[in-house]
């Protein structure tokens, strides 16, 4: 991609000609002789080819920490609703001191398509509002080694 871009800004080819040399789209290397010419500009290395990911807010690992804790919720009989499961995100950010998007910080929970985003990423997850057990079924459960 390097020496497609160089032919194109260097020796002057024709961006259409260059990448289909190089086996490469053309609109794909005109996107990246751009970014190289702006990086040229202020001095900067290339750039690498290829579109950024989204902003995540919370890390790999931050986010398995919140779906553990999810996962033993659930299985501890303390289901979390999708309203609880973005307030704990919230409370989340703030503790690990992550920045967060404006409307998180107003409203004191996530938003619903970070919450969405979330359940992508962790498809084990089964969020939703859950039904109360009552107290007489919930102590008749049996133990398997009985």
């Amino acid at each position: 991609m390097l020496t497609a871009a160089n032919a194109v800004i260097d020796d002057r080819a024709s961006i259409r000609s260059t990448a289909k040399a190089h086996n490469i789209h053309y609109s794909t290397l005109c996107h990246y002789v751009l970014n190289l010419k702006a990086a040229r500009a202020v001095n900067q290395p290339a750039l690498r080819p290829g579109y950024k990911s989204n902003r995540k807010v919370f890390s790999d690992d931050e986010e398995m920490a919140i779906a553990t804790y999810l996962s033993t919720a659930s299985d501890l009989y303390y289901g979390m609703s999708p309203k609880d499961a973005r307030s704990l995100a919230y409370q989340c950010a703030v503790k690990f001191n992550i920045r967060c998007p404006e409307p998180w910080k107003t409203n004191l929970t996530a938003g619903e398509d970070w919450l969405s985003g979330f359940l992508s990423r962790h498809p084990h997850l089964s969020i939703r509002t859950p039904e109360s057990t009552s107290l007489a079924r919930g102590t008749s459960f049996k133990n398997s080694t009985d």
